[in-house]
């Protein structure tokens, strides 16, 4: 009598890859613990990288094959959002900051990825996404900076049913924002705050930074041996760099 053996060639599959990527994070663990050297550029950006996730890929901001994404803010977390969105399949992706040099180094290096960024008004850029849009709005907006204006301006921006994440905080001394509940209300909206990472997203973090980190590694724009780490944070404040590297 003829043996027939049944096998789940997808379900094989999606195995081998979450025990490779399983086996990735595990030995970036052991020697980020062992005090070992990771990667400088991979090593900085992981974590962060992780929280971006949950702005791509999470349940409550998940973007959509088709989608018109806004990414508020083009810090690292942003410009690693942009690549993310580009990757889920947002058919047009929009960045906005208050300052055009930075917007200028963002767009340096993730700019192949954006279908177009600017600097934003009085309005924060509320006006030129609706005018861009035809006046229907943003299918998924992201505030990755922490500034009052832009969690406002994301709501105006929004597309009726749209989905809201607010990735940045604001000053523990003044965290409440004055925001329009009718926009909320009448067009229906998702909002949702974005932090931390789960063990998960961890996982899909050291999968996704293998297949990507060329692309996802020129944000690290600055690297500083560790007696020049004033100079470090002085970069950091004049806004001239996205992310430092702190080198031993």
């Amino acid at each position: 009598m003829p043996m027939t053996i049944n096998t789940n060639i997808i379900s094989l599959n999606a195995q081998r890859n979450l025990n490779g990527s399983q086996s990735s994070l595990a030995t970036s663990m052991q020697r980020l613990s062992s005090g070992l050297r990771v990667n400088s550029a991979n090593g900085a950006i992981v974590v962060d990288l992780a929280r971006g996730t949950t702005v791509a890929k999470s349940a409550n901001g998940s973007v959509r094959l088709g989608d018109v994404v806004v990414i508020l803010g083009t810090g690292p977390i942003g410009c690693w959002q942009a690549v993310m969105c580009r990757d889920r399949g947002a058919s047009r992706i929009y960045m906005t900051d208050v300052q055009q040099d930075r917007l200028d180094l963002a767009m340096s290096i993730v700019g192949s990825f954006v279908d177009e960024a600017f600097v934003a008004g009085e309005d924060n850029g509320v006006g030129e996404v609706l005018a861009k849009t035809g006046g229907a709005g943003a299918d998924r907006v992201s505030v990755a900076a922490p500034s009052k204006q832009a969690q406002q301006a994301a709501l105006e921006m929004a597309a009726k049913r749209a989905k809201v994440v607010y990735f940045a905080g604001l000053p523990k001394h003044d965290p409440v924002s004055p925001l329009d509940m009718n926009e909320l209300h009448y067009k229906e909206l998702v909002i949702s705050g974005a932090y931390g990472a789960t063990h998960r997203q961890y996982r899909i973090t050291m999968d996704y930074l293998a297949r990507r980190q060329d692309e996802l590694a020129r944000v690290v724009t600055h690297r500083f041996p560790l007696e020049q780490i004033g100079e470090a944070f002085d970069t950091i404040r004049s806004g001239t760099g996205l992310k430092m590297v702190i080198v031993p």
